[in-house]
């Protein structure tokens, strides 16, 4: 899964064939990933696929579950005024190795923080 900068792929997430070397589908209809330049991250189980974005001051996560493509977009989540430059807090989802939890990054008081996003039922 990834994302190809060509015709007729525009904000879509494709499956990608790394053997025939060819686009396979996508994830989404064209309009289902608002930002689909942010960062990416598939579960260790396959079975979801997070997309993170920044918005501003705030990052965003998209998830889509891949068995029956159910949806969730997160709440935003503040990161302060990191928003450029190598100090910079980027969206990174990074999954636990059940598939079922979303460490990302944010920003809280005076402080950079780690916020966990825990989705129920993500395993099928």
């Amino acid at each position: 899964l990834g994302r190809i900068r060509s015709p007729g792929t525009e904000n879509q997430i494709v499956k990608y064939n790394i053997i025939s070397d060819t686009v396979d589908g996508s994830i989404g209809d064209g309009m289902a990933f608002r930002k689909t330049g942010g960062d990416l991250s598939l579960s260790p189980n396959g079975q979801m696929f997070a997309n993170g974005w920044e918005s501003e001051k705030y990052l965003i996560y998209h998830l889509v579950r891949l068995t029956d493509a159910e949806e969730i977009v997160s709440p935003p989540i503040y990161r302060g005024s990191y928003t450029k430059g190598n100090l910079r807090i980027d969206a990174a989802p990074r999954w636990n190795r059940i598939g079922n939890k979303l460490l990302v990054p944010g920003w809280y008081g005076e402080r950079r923080q780690l916020n966990v996003i825990s989705i129920e039922n993500a395993a099928v």
